[in-house]
């Protein structure tokens, strides 16, 4: 009788253990696949910016003539290069500095023309 309670037992531990190997699977195959589909919306973000850069500079079409004699276009991307990038980095980051800096002066000027109507009414 106690042989049989062990074996019971373990015959549904080996159960448990074949549904956790599924749901850990299913896990897995679920946050690849957001993991996908976050890299190509962040991949498609990147593409729309660099086109919005450099006017449609770095895509270029081709054609492809599949087996059914049809021609088909495709678009083929070329990356930046590293140093490209880092160019564009320096370029933006520069950018980035002079807005701050325009932004911080316009309230400067905005504080002190308030100061000087308050002061004169």
């Amino acid at each position: 009788m106690e042989n049989q309670i062990f074996l019971r037992e373990f015959l549904q531990d080996k159960q448990d253990d074949n549904q956790i190997a599924k749901i850990l699977l299913l896990q897995r195959l679920i946050r690849s696949h957001y993991v996908r589909r976050q890299f190509q919306q962040v991949r498609n973000e990147y593409l729309k910016t660099i086109s919005d850069i450099e006017g449609e500079i770095s895509i270029k079409p081709i054609e492809i003539i599949p087996t059914k004699q049809e021609p088909v276009k495709q678009t083929i991307v070329s990356l930046p290069t590293k140093d490209e990038l880092l160019k564009k980095r320096e370029e933006i980051a520069i950018e980035l500095l002079w807005i701050e800096q325009a932004i911080q002066s316009r309230k400067d000027y905005l504080r002190l023309k308030s100061l000087y109507t308050t002061s004169v009414s």
